[in-house]
């Protein structure tokens, strides 16, 4: 617990207790969050490859085939298609209607961290 001591008179004296033990206690907090984030970031990343696999519109299988959830760092994940058409799929051109399937993976794995309180 944090606490502040003030004494009036001709000057005035403040002290600050316990402010290392917060400290602590705030890092503690911080590398028990980061340790399920750890375990949490590679799960939802395969679980929106995944699904964006599944949504994905199927003509001749790449962009389906070209989905991949990848982990360059312990706290960070991507989930990228890499068919050189994957935006206009996604998106849809003035001349084609989009067809999402990566938002909606996305969009879907969010609800189920939030449900989990996980977000």
């Amino acid at each position: 617990m944090v606490g502040i001591a003030m004494r009036g008179g001709a000057g005035m004296n403040i002290r600050v207790v316990g402010v290392a033990s917060a400290i602590e206690a705030i890092k503690r907090k911080g590398k028990m969050y980061e340790e399920k984030l750890a375990k949490v970031i590679p799960e939802a990343a395969l679980n929106i490859q995944r699904e964006a696999k599944h949504l994905a519109p199927i003509r001749t299988g790449n962009l389906r085939n070209s989905i991949q959830a990848e982990l360059p760092e312990r706290l960070r994940a991507y989930v990228k298609a890499y068919a050189p058409y994957a935006h206009f799929v996604e998106y849809g051109t003035s001349k084609m209607k989009a067809r999402p399937y990566m938002r909606p993976a996305v969009e879907k794995e969010r609800t189920r961290l939030k449900r989990l309180k996980l977000l």
